[in-house]
């Protein structure tokens, strides 16, 4: 899956859908934010699918702007030709509005038919960070879309020139990470960067990771839960995961996993493991690396990994106590302070430094409640 820009759903699912609907046969529009002023309910990218029957996949905001935008859509499948309107919502606020703004969405619909159904579909496989270059057109032109990697370029816009050109602002655009809006050439394009959804390594399969699996899918994370129980690393306890592995934890991790898109958590019923788990993980530069435990036991963790050759610049990387200090107490409060924390992280909102808002469940001579330990 690729995970969706703040606001936005999961581009991933929509276009996935999109392949299926084209594959069988359909003419779908697909809605997509390419510009904002102002205060708006949805991010550049933000993308909704629309089908025939008016049926809809992913949002550009709700409301009446996005009634509008399916009306729209709806005419675009019917006469096949993409429209780029303007969504504005700085009319005086009624009483029984369902949501108020102040701002102005620009929005291209564009109409997929049924030869799009393999461009569809591969982005929608959601595997590595990609560029889809739309270009921004109205009426009867026909469409020009390029799906951009750091290594391929795939799509109808065949002019060498031009193509040239769209494909470096596409890879300019997916380097830094941006969707945007630039001419080429005289064009208007949307450069559409879809990034894989962040993956979510949860080490240790007890009460907390029950709840902190299910919130960190809905948050469109890549969930993998590990543990050395078979009683506990099995499907039923956790159907929001991806991935559950029942693995010895001296050997549970991957180096290859160990990048910048992936976030450790370690919740694991003992410091042994705590061990195992975060000297392989040190050094590696994970986006995000927490553990549980209360102060003395996350020394005696560290203080171990030192001997042995630990570096400290490694071990400050380390959320130790892990989570928000919210006053959490049951396993379920204790997922939201960690999955608060992720989410800041990602997000890269205020720096807070590793370790430094301890929780009422991370120790401090405050006893751990049975309901919330680690098992």
């Amino acid at each position: 899956m690729y995970a969706p820009l703040p606001g936005c759903a999961d581009a991933s699912l929509i276009y996935a859908q999109a392949g299926h609907l084209l594959a069988a046969g359909e003419t779908v529009a697909l809605a997509t934010v390419i510009a904002r002023r102002g205060s708006v309910p949805q991010a550049i990218g933000a993308k909704m699918l629309v089908r025939t029957d008016g049926g809809l996949t992913g949002t550009v905001g709700g409301g009446c702007g996005e009634a509008a935008v399916r009306r729209t859509a709806l005419d675009v499948v019917d006469v096949g030709a993409p429209c780029r309107m303007q969504v504005d919502l700085m009319d005086d606020p009624v009483l029984d509005a369902e949501a108020v703004c102040g701002g102005l969405m620009d929005v291209f619909v564009d109409c997929w038919t049924p030869v799009d159904a393999d461009l569809a579909e591969r982005v929608g496989q959601g595997h590595e960070p990609v560029a889809l270059a739309l270009a921004v057109r109205q009426g009867s032109l026909p469409p020009r879309r390029l799906l951009v990697t750091s290594t391929s370029a795939v799509g109808n816009w065949l002019d060498s020139d031009r193509r040239s050109a769209v494909v470096a602002a596409a890879r300019t655009a997916l380097a830094a990470g941006n969707s945007s809006l630039v001419t080429v050439a005289g064009e208007s394009v949307f450069i559409d960067v879809m990034m894989p959804s962040p993956r979510l390594i949860i080490a240790g399969a007890g009460h907390i990771a029950q709840p902190l699996a299910a919130m960190a899918g809905m948050a469109g994370y890549h969930v993998t839960v590990i543990d050395d129980r078979p009683d506990y690393a099995h499907r039923d306890r956790f159907p929001w995961a991806d991935a559950v592995v029942c693995t010895n934890f001296a050997r549970a991790l991957d180096p290859k996993d160990l990048n910048p898109n992936t976030a450790l958590v370690i919740v694991t019923r003992g410091h042994r493991h705590d061990f195992l788990l975060l000297g392989q993980a040190l050094g590696h530069p994970l986006g995000y690396l927490g553990m549980i435990g209360s102060r003395r036991r996350v020394a005696t963790v560290t203080n171990l990994l030192r001997e042995r050759g630990a570096r400290e610049e490694h071990l400050a990387r380390v959320h130790a106590p892990i989570g928000f200090d919210i006053g959490a107490v049951t396993p379920a409060e204790i997922a939201v302070s960690i999955m608060a924390q992720l989410v800041q992280v990602r997000r890269g909102a205020a720096a807070v430094a590793p370790g430094q808002l301890p929780g009422r469940y991370k120790g401090d001579g405050i006893p751990v409640p049975r309901a919330a330990s680690a098992r």
